[in-house]
């Protein structure tokens, strides 16, 4: 294992720890449920889904994340406002965890927020994601409500190799060391601040499973520059080539095999949590990781 010169800050969303030194404190597994097209959602507008379904699915997650003694979070997805907060309402009330609030309309992100704002709710959710793409408004309505938990994503179609990605986040500070162990000034990261968000994590996104390696790499050089929690969500890629894949596709060992050696080199590289994935998928995720060694560094 390795060390960064730079302090690493460790961030707190209601007792589970993101980030620090390589091995300092276990990899973050984030599950993803009520998404596009899953079964236990019944109906995707109103936020109606099998409660029982959905209990058991967190349940098996809870007993593997305490058999391997890795902490989990879990990606709420959504369509609507309305549905956001119909699963937020259930999952505050059935797991402990921090919650990702995520969705591809970004008003129903916000809705969900304001449905919350002022309650103690609001130390669990987690704003998924600050991207290039906020218009001022956008980041005007999270300093309003409040929002202190935010995943800022380092990624554009032009923001893919890792000094893109610093560029993107610390403008012309991307090639600076702070030594103060603060995020230099400039660029995303900058504006993120401004807005008071206080528990950052860095999300260096992924645009096909071959860059996964420029992730892992942006992972190392950002965590080096900023000290701030890194992690991605390298699963979308595998399943975009699983489907263009007939082999990986037909043979369910070689998916596995696959995302196996795609989450060790993330974290190898010193990812400090990881989007694995659909819940279902624990009951491998969970071995898969908890095999890259999560040892104190000497």
């Amino acid at each position: 294992m390795f060390r960064f010169s730079l302090p690493q800050k460790t961030v707190n969303i209601n007792g589970t720890l993101f980030g620090g030194q390589p091995g300092e404190n276990a990899t973050v597994m984030c599950s993803s449920i009520f998404f596009a097209g899953h079964k236990i959602v019944q109906d995707p507008l109103a936020g109606r889904f099998d409660k029982s379904a959905a209990r058991r699915l967190l349940h098996e997650e809870f007993l593997l994340a305490k058999k391997f003694a890795l902490p989990r979070a879990i990606n709420v997805i959504g369509e609507t406002g309305q549905a956001l907060v119909s699963y937020l309402t259930f999952l505050l009330e059935e797991t402990e965890c921090p919650l990702f609030v995520d969705s591809t309309n970004k008003t129903a992100i916000l809705e969900a927020f304001r449905y919350f704002k002022n309650s103690r709710a609001m130390e669990r959710l987690i704003y998924n994601s600050i991207d290039a793409y906020h218009q001022e408004a956008e980041l005007a309505e999270i300093k309003k409500l409040g929002i202190k938990n935010a995943v800022v994503l380092a990624f554009t179609i032009h923001h893919a190799k890792p000094r893109d990605k610093l560029a993107l986040l610390l403008g012309d500070c991307s090639c600076k060391v702070s030594a103060t162990g603060e995020p230099p000034s400039g660029g995303l990261l900058e504006k993120v601040k401004a807005i008071g968000v206080e528990n950052i994590l860095i999300d260096v996104g992924v645009l096909d499973l071959h860059s996964t390696a420029w992730s892992a790499m942006a992972i190392r050089e950002i965590k080096a520059k900023t000290g701030l929690p890194c992690g991605c969500a390298p699963t979308n890629a595998l399943f975009n080539l699983q489907k263009a894949n007939e082999y990986l596709n037909a043979e369910k060992e070689a998916r596995l095999a696959a995302a196996v050696a795609i989450y060790s080199s993330i974290i190898y590289q010193g990812a400090d949590w990881l989007f694995y994935g659909a819940i279902r998928n624990a009951k491998w995720a969970y071995p898969a990781v908890a095999t890259v060694p999560q040892c104190v560094p000497s």
